[in-house]
C-alpha cells in the first residue's frame, strides 16, 4: 500500500504504516491511504538519505502523524522530529 502525501503531490511506500480509525483512500484509487496515524522505515545504509532527506519531509506534512524518530540499526547519527 502507497502513502499519499497531498500536500506534496507525493506518493511514498514506507515499511509500515498504522491508521487509527477508518482509512482515508484518495477519490478514485483503493491502492494508497492518506491518514496513518504511524509510519515506520526500516534505514538502511542504501535509503537513509533519501528516508532522512526529502521522505521525512513528506511526513512532517502530513497532520494525521504522531511526532517522529528516526532510529537505525547501523552506526549512524541520531535524529528527531521538532513535533
Amino acid at each position: 500500500m502507497k502513502l499519499e502525501i497531498p500536500e506534496a503531490t507525493a506518493f511514498v511506500y514506507p515499511d509500515l504504516m498504522a491508521v487509527c480509525g477508518e482509512v482515508d483512500l484518495p477519490e478514485g484509487t483503493s491502492d494508497a491511504i492518506t491518514n496513518p496515524m504511524l509510519v515506520i522505515e526500516a534505514l538502511s545504509a542504501s535509503t537513509e538519505s533519501f528516508d532522512r532527506g526529502k521522505k521525512f519531509e513528506y511526513y512532517r506534512s502530513m497532520t494525521s502523524l504522531m511526532p517522529s524518530r528516526l532510529p537505525c540499526a547501523f552506526p549512524c547519527r541520531g535524529f528527531q522530529s521538532p513535533h
